[in-house]
């Protein structure tokens, strides 16, 4: 007969854990995550993500929506910046 064979162990990801998003954008810009609208900011400044990775992005009427990803883990908190009013810089000629 044959030996049974050794089961691994699996960590499973902590159920309950969260993370928490700073945003802080100017002048204002309407927030989606992981495509869902999630209001606008200001005055949005915190939102609690699930563990894992999330596309944000900000949208502000005719300017070029600002897209990025964040990957957060249980217990964290990251910070998403973005100012649609700044000037693109220049290299000097």
């Amino acid at each position: 007969p044959r030996a049974p064979q050794p089961r691994a162990k699996i960590s499973k990801p902590q159920p309950g854990g969260t993370a928490r998003l700073i945003v802080a954008v100017s002048p204002h810009g309407e927030l989606y995550i992981d495509g869902r609208h999630h209001g606008t900011t200001p005055p949005i400044k915190m939102l609690v993500l699930k563990p894992g990775m999330h596309r944000i992005e900000i949208r502000s009427g005719s300017r070029k929506p600002y897209l990025t990803y964040v990957v957060v883990q249980a217990g964290e908190q990251r910070r998403v910046r973005h100012d649609f009013g700044a000037k693109p810089s220049n290299p000097p000629i």
